[in-house]
């Protein structure tokens, strides 16, 4: 009868890559954030969409919602 062997586990060992790909903390992390959130809704703009930031929908809370009509539909869509 022959017995399988365990399969040694790897040492997890911090890359000096892992450590530049640290993100930020603290009030740099909320203005990093802030400012991509304001690019996605000008891009949204410049796309023809009304765009409403920090909102709340059916209690929760919602960074960018932006509203446009698609050409040949009547609705308006909303993402």
């Amino acid at each position: 009868m022959t017995t399988k062997r365990a399969r040694p586990i790897a040492s997890k060992k911090k890359s000096k890559k892992a450590s530049a790909l640290k993100p930020s903390s603290g009030r740099a992390a909320i203005e990093k954030g802030r400012n991509f959130e304001d690019q996605v809704a000008e891009l949204y703009r410049l796309l023809g969409a009304r765009v409403t930031q920090n909102i709340e929908i059916h209690q929760k809370k919602v960074d960018i919602l932006a509203t446009f009509r698609i050409p040949g539909s009547s609705r308006e869509h909303s993402v």
